[in-house]
Formats: C-alpha cells, sequence, structure tokens
C-alpha cells in the first residue's frame, strides 16, 4: 500500500474512498457530538469497520467518524499490546492502523463543512424508530450467536420494549406515540401474580391472607415501599433474586424498577 491507495481517474463527482493511517485522522475543532466509545468499540469488535470516516478535503479535518476514530484509537493500543490482528476492515501496516476514508466532495456555493457536520450528526437521531419492527429484528438478533452484543441495545431494552411502559419507551427509541401491547415474561408474571397481588400497602399493618395476622415492627422484612411476614419475605426475596441474575441486572432495586417497568400502564 503506498502512502495513501487512492483512485485517481475519479469523476468530480465520485466520493473518493482510500485508506489513510490512523494518527493523520485530525477531529473538526469544536465537534459538539459527545459517543459512547464503548458501544462503538464493541460494535467493531463484533463486525468489523464497516463505516468509513469522512475527511473534509480542503483542511484535512474529520467531518464524520469521531467517535470511530476514538474508538479505533483505543482498540489499537490494547490489541497492539495483546498481540492481536486489528479488526475486520482496518490494514496493519509497520504497526499503523489503516482505516477506510472518504474524502468529501467540494461544498455547493453558500453551504459549509461545519453545516454538514451538524446535519450528519443530528439526521442521524431525529427520526427516531419505530418500535415493532425494532422489537422484531432485535428478537430476531437476540437469537443468534453473538445476541445483542455489539448492536448497542441491552436485553432490559428489548424487556421494555415488551412492556408497557409509555414513558421509558420514548426515552429508549425518541418517538412519543402509545407504548405497544405488553407481552410480560413468565418471571413477571410469577412475581406480580403470586406474590404481589397478596401484598400490604404501605402502611397496612396486616398480611392479607388465608391466616392474616399482623405484622409487628420485630418481624416486619422491608424490599422497596413494602413490609412483609418473614415467610412471604423469603419466597418473595428468592424469586426477586432468581429474576436479577436471569437479567444480569446489578441489585435487587433494579430488579423491583425493572419489574415495575414491565408492568406499568
Amino acid at each position: 500500500m503506498g502512502d495513501m491507495e487512492k483512485n485517481k481517474n475519479l469523476d468530480p463527482n465520485e466520493l473518493e474512498l482510500e485508506y489513510v493511517p490512523l494518527s493523520y485522522l485530525k477531529a473538526w475543532p469544536g465537534n459538539p457530538k459527545l459517543h459512547e466509545i464503548v458501544a462503538i468499540q464493541a460494535s467493531i469488535e463484533t463486525y468489523g469497520f464497516r463505516d468509513p470516516v469522512e475527511k473534509d478535503a480542503q483542511t484535512g479535518q474529520l467531518l464524520a467518524g469521531h467517535g470511530r476514530k476514538e474508538a479505533l484509537e483505543g482498540l489499537k493500543a490494547l490489541y497492539q499490546e495483546q498481540g492481536k490482528p486489528p479488526p475486520l476492515g482496518i490494514v496493519e501496516k509497520a504497526g499503523e492502523w489503516w482505516v477506510p476514508c472518504i474524502k468529501s466532495l467540494p461544498f455547493p456555493e453558500g453551504s459549509s463543512p461545519e453545516g454538514y457536520l451538524l446535519a450528519n450528526n443530528k439526521t442521524q437521531s431525529v427520526g427516531g424508530v419505530d418500535k415493532d419492527l425494532l422489537k422484531k429484528m432485535l428478537v430476531r438478533v437476540e437469537k443468534t450467536r453473538e445476541g445483542l452484543k455489539g448492536t448497542g441495545y441491552s436485553i432490559e431494552e428489548l424487556d421494555l420494549l415488551r412492556s408497557k411502559n409509555k414513558t421509558a419507551l420514548e426515552t429508549m427509541t425518541g418517538v412519543k406515540e402509545n407504548a405497544p401491547h405488553a407481552i410480560t415474561d413468565e418471571e413477571a408474571e410469577e412475581l406480580l401474580q403470586d406474590s404481589l397481588d397478596e401484598l400490604p400497602s404501605p402502611g397496612d399493618a396486616t398480611k392479607k391472607s388465608a391466616n392474616p395476622h399482623t405484622i409487628t415492627p420485630q418481624m416486619a422484612r422491608p424490599i422497596g415501599p413494602f413490609y412483609f411476614t418473614p415467610d412471604l419475605y423469603e419466597s418473595l426475596y428468592a424469586k426477586l433474586q432468581g429474576i436479577q441474575t436471569k437479567r444480569g441486572l446489578p441489585s435487587l432495586a433494579d430488579t423491583l424498577q425493572y419489574l415495575i417497568l414491565l408492568e406499568a400502564p
């Protein structure tokens, strides 16, 4: 590979793709976009580097790909320390990683590179997503060997798409409309139907069961805002732990919140 691989016979209206050293890529000063570098790195490691960066033909500075540049810099240091080859789509030569890069076309009169940079950042997110189609695709991808790894989505987000929680869904998808009908998972059904429907409300001193008795401060056990008799507490605690382990949630508090989101109207 020469100093930079490129096609010198392009039509002026054709985009030019070339491989450039990673260290040659320069950020656009003051780029306002923030990036989730860990998510980008996971995507590159899972699927390879399939989305070329783009640089301005006049300044040589990046118009698109700041997050990918930073993600590759971190991966390069890690991979070379571990003796691993670069990800698919990246070429290594003499210790340098070469990156596919689009050389931007000239901008029409009256437009600016910074305007394009802003448009490129903004237009990728303004449309939101179709929640039903997203859910179906996530379900299909979850069944593959890699699952949701590298997609930027988590199993918790998939669970939310199966839930009734409108606010959480709008936050995740960016689409403000009626949430899809709930498909509650079997663990939530078991917990909510077999246990929570019999739990006392906060401040209620008596367990509602076939053998009711007063809950005294000495025997009460709290989970969230509720207090339970020891036997019911042990049963419910075990179920919560099971759901926490299966879903990979960090705490019982997060597990309760997860169940609340599933059942929220």
